[in-house]
């Protein structure tokens, strides 16, 4: 699948720090981003592929007691079959999408365990985009004489897909409210387990 160079606003620009380690406890404060894609085609239906790469961004708490503030921001790049209305195009041919989300909240510890933590996502406030420049098409044959047609389906697609995601990122991002088992090893290489299903994720620091 072609992979998005669509990079997140809000990691970019947003909420930039710089990774810290104090001690045991903060071993997870920093900015992480996936080893691998997630495989979302499930969640949605209309797609033939579709994929996101996760980042997580940890701030730290202002007091031990406090919550922490969380952002977790996907790169997502799905593919479409479409099949042409009648005499609008030559041939059926493929969509590319490239879009992105985030969704902010708190961290906290889960009781005493300092590798288990709970997350208060507000999951009414995820935003998603759909950049137009990365809706790209494929096996059709077009011609300078479409490009009306193409800049009116560029148009529509980035909306369809932008309510899809809404609904598909609130459950992807769902999963990660309960981290367990959260270990930074040797290499620097960030280990959790997440639930629904329970899955190990790793994750690299972002530069």
């Amino acid at each position: 699948m072609r992979f998005s160079h669509f990079i997140l606003a809000a990691v970019a620009t947003g909420i930039g720090i710089t990774a810290i380690s104090c001690g045991h406890k903060d071993k997870f404060i920093g900015t992480w981003t996936a080893l691998t894609q997630t495989d979302i085609t499930a969640q949605l239906p209309a797609a033939s592929t579709a994929s996101s790469l996760t980042t997580l961004q940890f701030m730290p708490a202002g007091t031990e007691n406090a919550p922490g503030s969380v952002c977790l921001s996907s790169i997502i790049d799905i593919t479409q079959p479409v099949n042409p209305a009648p005499g609008s195009f030559d041939q059926p041919y493929e969509v590319s999408i490239a879009a992105t989300a985030s969704v902010g909240g708190t961290w906290h510890y889960k009781g005493d365990e300092d590798d288990e933590l709970l997350l208060s996502l507000d999951l009414k406030s995820i935003s998603v985009t759909v950049d137009p420049a990365g809706v790209t098409y494929t096996e059709n044959l077009l011609t300078g004489m479409q490009q009306p047609q193409l800049d009116s389906l560029t148009a529509a697609t980035a909306s369809q897909w932008k309510a899809q995601l809404m609904a598909a990122m609130r459950k992807e991002f769902a999963r990660y409210t309960v981290l367990d088992d959260i270990e930074v090893n040797r290499d620097g290489i960030l280990s959790l387990e997440i639930q629904s299903p329970e899955t190990e994720l790793h994750f690299r620091r972002s530069e």
